[in-house]
């Protein structure tokens, strides 16, 4: 899925993101999803992969063990979501 939530408004967007959850919940699944929203990324994941700008392939993966249910506001998802962004700034 490439970046299918994007263009819509916050909204619809969680409830489409708490059904895609479901889904995945019902069964062993794999789901390539691809997103710029490194929140989207830390809710719906479990592995996040990280494409460097230039083209390299130093391409860095990241365990999300983030316990679920995710909590957007939960102190341990935002220190991961800055613990990505550091990253991202340091490829």
């Amino acid at each position: 899925m490439d970046e299918p939530f994007v263009s819509l408004d916050a909204p619809t967007r969680f409830e489409l993101q708490k059904l895609l959850l479901k889904l995945l919940e019902s069964g062993d699944k794999t789901i390539f999803f691809v997103t710029h929203d490194i929140s989207e990324a830390l809710l719906l994941s479990d592995k996040i992969l990280i494409f460097p700008s230039d083209n390299t392939q130093d391409i860095k993966m990241i365990d999300n063990n983030l316990k679920h249910p995710r909590n957007r506001d939960e102190k341990v998802f935002i220190d991961e979501k800055i613990r990505i962004y550091s990253l991202i700034d340091s490829i």
